[in-house]
């Protein structure tokens, strides 16, 4: 059975943030549950398609009232798990930010950070690990681990450094398909300049980087990091105050062609969601102006996913002065799809009932969504593009 989301996902006439309703928690209409009944609760997720379909979808556990861990499982083209979830860390010491996972077929790997370093798991098709866990860079503490696979290796970006944002330094390093550095890290963007929150993505002359820094900025690098001209910028676009490690300021999706960047705009007292689309071949900001969708957009996170035509793009509605946990009274997840040229599709789709976006992906024929309720459980949730 395929499940989509349909009139259940339709925007309602009124909006509950404003006017003092707040719905209660509730599971979306169509969502499958990932994570086990009574495990801890999920605090983000990350999530790579297979070419048949199938899903492999990892998440962290919230610090708040139970020890941190890193979890994965594998979903089949349904959206079900196939099997129990599986641990990968065991100690509160191994995980100190949100997973990131990339890769295809028998090569998949998973990344997250902790205190001692950037960390790397190797996952076979069925999503089983490989070996064990290592530490693959030595860190002062890294944050914003975003890794993208191009079909011989793994391109790896973070935050290094655990001081102020300006302080912060945004480091790459090329991994084999073993998960192994081929070389040293190389400095992307150094201390002093305030970058944060490094997403890449694989496109046809390596990666490109994006990240926000008083704008959003993009790299493009050759497959081995080093620097392919100088970054292109959208200045002055950003929401203005520094990001928590759960929240990436900027969110980037590919496909053959095209390249997609979303980002939150927040001028004066409005607040909107950008994006902008670029080609794949030659990623640049600042020819086009982007896409604007006007909308509250309180939560930080934006997630964005690609398909063969067009995008989506995911984030949390959240009632002013939240704190980013697990799910927020009043919080209401919100998508779009777009076109490939960037341009919306209406209409603007919304979930109510404390809920909160964590991930998006695509698995060949529909965008997969991930999320989480107040009662701490990880769903999946498929959308038509």
């Amino acid at each position: 059975m395929i499940l989509t989301c349909g009139a259940a996902c339709r925007q309602p006439p009124d909006d509950p943030i404003l006017d003092g309703s707040l719905p209660g928690p509730a599971i979306p209409a169509g969502a499958i549950r990932v994570s086990d009944e009574g495990s801890p609760a999920a605090a983000c997720a990350a999530l790579v398609a297979a070419a048949n379909g199938s899903l492999t979808i990892a998440w962290t556990t919230t610090a708040v009232g139970a020890i941190r861990r890193v979890f994965t499982n594998q979903l089949g083209r349904d959206g079900r798990r196939v099997g129990p979830d599986q641990r990968v860390t065991w100690f509160a010491s191994e995980v100190g930010g949100c997973p990131a996972v990339s890769g295809s077929g028998d090569h998949v790997a998973l990344a997250w950070s902790s205190p001692q370093g950037i960390n790397l798991a190797n996952l076979d098709a069925s999503g089983t690990l490989v070996g064990a866990p290592s530490i693959v860079v030595p860190t002062t503490g890294g944050l914003g681990v975003s890794l993208a696979f191009d079909g011989s290796g793994y391109g790896l970006v973070w935050e290094e450094g655990r001081t102020s944002v300006p302080d912060r330094e945004i480091r790459f390093v090329r991994l084999d398909l073993d998960g192994i550095p081929t070389g040293p890290p190389r400095v992307l963007v150094p201390r002093g300049e305030g970058g944060e929150g490094p997403t890449i993505v694989a496109v046809s002359t390596g990666f490109a980087v994006a990240w926000y820094a008083a704008g959003v900025l993009l790299q493009r690098l050759a497959a081995d990091g080093s620097p392919i001209g100088e970054p292109t910028s959208e200045r002055g676009t950003g929401a203005g105050e520094p990001s928590l490690q759960f929240s990436p300021p900027v969110a980037s999706a590919s496909n053959s062609s095209k390249l997609g960047l979303a980002w939150r705009y927040r001028p004066e007292n409005d607040s909107q969601v950008r994006f902008h689309v670029t080609q794949r071949d030659a990623p640049e900001l600042g020819e086009t102006r982007p896409t604007s969708i006007t909308t509250r957009v309180y939560g930080r996170a934006m997630f964005a996913a690609a398909s063969t035509d067009g995008f989506l793009v995911a984030w949390t509605s959240l009632p002013l002065f939240h704190i980013d946990s697990i799910a927020f009274p009043g919080s209401r997840l919100q998508f779009i799809r777009l076109d490939s040229a960037g341009q919306p599709i209406p209409p603007l789709d919304a979930i109510d009932g404390d809920v909160q976006a964590r991930a998006a992906g695509f698995d060949g024929k529909q965008y997969v969504l991930a999320l989480t309720t107040s009662d701490g459980g990880l769903y999946v949730l498929k959308v038509d593009p």
